[in-house]
């Protein structure tokens, strides 16, 4: 009776998996019937084709008001790139929170000590450690640098008059955890800056300095990579 029972039971469970695999098929046939009859009319002037959600902002004028490339913040003043064509600024390579070496590592992000001097903002840090390299998929990312001390943040703005109140878009780089870098010139913001929005890329730890926990660590290993994104 026992073995009937479990039979029936793994009978049902089959066909509940069985049903479950129907039904999501019949989403997908159904989504691509959707966009292939989507397609048929836009091709054949029924439907207005999908508007680029960027094309309605308006385009940031350049000219003096965008402000200085020079700012100072509360970690010490930084020195980005004078504005460019567009009027757009940028800062890069800015350390956001202490190097993630020594005592620091495998640890939750601490606050930046601030800099005294004038700090130079007009080029990229290096990539986070990994094993793997900045991204292998892509052409001429091997020349980007990898160091431990590599927490820094780019941000591209059409402007740097204080409350000027502009929108932030914040761009996070992929790669699995395990590669990456902000550096990656397909992550350039200046052309999306254009678009009266303030853009910024960071670099997160990867790998086992971002992600590795075991016992002989404290509670903050394993997550520190992912506190690194938490970008105020």
């Amino acid at each position: 009776m026992e073995a009937d029972s479990a039979t029936q039971t793994l009978t049902g469970n089959g066909e509940s998996s069985v049903r479950v695999l129907e039904g999501r098929l019949v989403c997908i046939i159904a989504l691509c019937a959707m966009m292939a009859v989507r397609a048929w009319a836009q091709d054949s002037g029924d439907v207005p084709p999908i508007a680029n959600p960027f094309d309605s902002l308006p385009i940031a004028q350049s000219s003096a008001s965008s402000g200085s490339n020079v700012v100072a913040t509360t970690s010490g003043t930084l020195h980005g790139s004078p504005p460019d064509a567009n009027g757009i600024i940028s800062f890069k390579g800015i350390p956001f929170v202490q190097a993630p070496v020594g005592l620091y590592r495998w640890r939750a992000p601490q606050p930046a000590p601030a800099r005294p001097d004038i700090q130079d903002a007009t080029a990229f840090g290096p990539a986070c450690l990994s094993t793997i390299g900045p991204d292998p998929s892509r052409a001429g990312t091997a020349t980007i640098p990898q160091s431990e001390d590599c927490l820094t943040i780019n941000v591209w703005t059409p402007t740097t008059i204080r409350n000027a109140r502009k929108p932030v878009m914040v761009w996070i780089h992929g790669g699995g955890f395990q590669f990456g870098s902000s550096a990656i010139s397909t992550y350039d913001g200046s052309l999306l800056a254009t678009h009266d929005v303030v853009v910024v890329s960071f670099n997160y730890r990867l790998g086992v300095f971002g992600f590795l926990a075991t016992s002989g660590l404290d509670d903050e290993s394993g997550t520190s990579g992912c506190g690194d994104c938490w970008i105020r």
